[in-house]
């Protein structure tokens, strides 16, 4: 999700009606796609609030599972502590290791993060 792929039980509702369902009141399907987007929502803020209250252990998964201060951290481990605003995480930043990697995308990704939380470069 946090790349904006979708649920595997949430493609149907993203999906546009089809002609099969023609007879279906339009009206009725923007509502229920509208409501599960919604729902959506409230539940990844939900999510985020409890592991905005729950750092430490925010942290540990971050490290961990998805390599935050490794040498491949993850994108996913770079978006969690921008969205979550983990200031703490910066010394995993400011790794020397993390000055040589190649790849731009992740660079940039790493650059941002650093930008937005962290007092030095």
């Amino acid at each position: 999700m946090w790349r904006g792929d979708s649920n595997s039980d949430d493609v149907v509702l993203d999906s546009p009606p089809t002609a099969f369902l023609a007879k279906v009141d339009p009206q009725m399907i923007t509502s229920k796609m509208n409501d599960a987007h919604e729902n959506r929502q409230q539940l990844v803020s939900k999510l985020e609030t409890i592991l905005s209250k729950n750092r430490a252990p925010t942290l540990a998964g971050l490290r961990q599972i998805y390599g935050l201060g490794s040498y491949h951290p993850s994108g996913f481990a770079l978006y969690m502590m921008g969205e979550l605003r983990l200031s703490e995480a910066c010394p995993d930043l400011q790794k020397p290791h993390l000055e040589d990697i190649t790849g731009e995308k992740m660079a940039s990704q790493i650059q941002a993060v650093k930008q937005q939380l962290c007092s030095s470069p």
